[in-house]
């Protein structure tokens, strides 16, 4: 496992990296509706990665906690124009500013709620979309579809399934990577994204999170100090390893910073 960091630009940088194929998912974006000149229906694939993905990349790399809260687009009935449940979701990482203190960042998106998966699809899926505004997953929208092979439909039903599972082009996989997925077992193809029991319980956000005025108390004990022997004291704020008075008091024990 990477060892976390609070630089802004590396955080950004290991977030943004391009996934192995293992942990690249695909579904049907775009489906024919009658067989083609060859005899077959055909469909084009979008990649995505699940939920599960997301938070291991984040936990990877840095500090970070995930908060859910209804659209405000949502009438009195709880639903949008549309008729259904909106769901946002903000990621928050703990960064380092440029005059050394740590300091929370938060991106918005969110998602209806699942037709298939309700709540839970719904939270998945603004889990997905809020990690793509730190990067996460992002150049998964330059991947150009082309049409493949799917599987006989039912009767009056559209194709959902591919022949043989889709693969992400070499050029978005990880360096080296592409010559080795040739030999591995492609990745499941879904009819659409969807998230599992265990993935439900890692949507529990992650960490403490501290109050203004905590935080102040933090910063304020932490001038003057050397940056390096706050940070770990601070992650411990953080994990609920040590209570605010606590750090507060093992901060204030430093030396001050050398010139």
């Amino acid at each position: 496992m990477s060892q976390i960091t609070y630089d802004y630009e590396k955080i950004l940088e290991r977030l943004s990296a391009l996934f192995p194929a293992s942990q690249v998912r695909s579904f049907p974006m775009q489906t024919s509706n009658k067989k083609n000149k060859e005899g077959v229906f055909v469909g084009k694939p979008a990649f995505y990665i699940d939920a599960r993905a997301v938070h291991q990349r984040l936990n990877d790399t840095c500090l970070w906690e995930v908060i859910y809260q209804d659209d405000p687009r949502n009438g009195e009935d709880g639903l949008t124009s549309e008729g259904k449940k909106s769901i946002l979701c903000g990621i928050r990482i703990l960064i380092e500013r440029p005059d050394g203190l740590l300091e929370w960042v938060t991106r918005w998106d969110g998602a209806d709620n699942s037709d298939i998966e309700g709540t839970k699809g719904g939270l998945s899926s603004a889990t997905r979309r809020a990690a793509v505004t730190w990067g996460v997953g992002a150049y998964l929208y330059d991947v150009e579809a082309k049409w493949q092979p799917m599987k006989e439909p039912l009767p009056g039903k559209k194709p959902a399934y591919f022949v043989t599972a889709p693969r992400i082009p070499n050029e978005f996989l990880p360096k080296g990577e592409g010559t080795r997925a040739r030999a591995a077992k492609p990745a499941a193809t879904k009819p659409a994204p969807t998230a599992d029991k265990a993935e439900a319980k890692e949507d529990a956000p992650t960490g403490i999170k501290l109050s203004a005025a905590q935080t102040k108390k933090i910063s304020d004990a932490s001038k003057g100090k050397d940056r390096n022997a706050v940070k770990p004291i601070y992650a411990a704020v953080i994990a609920g390893e040590l209570k605010v008075a606590q750090a507060v008091e093992k901060i204030l024990a430093l030396p001050n910073e050398t010139k």
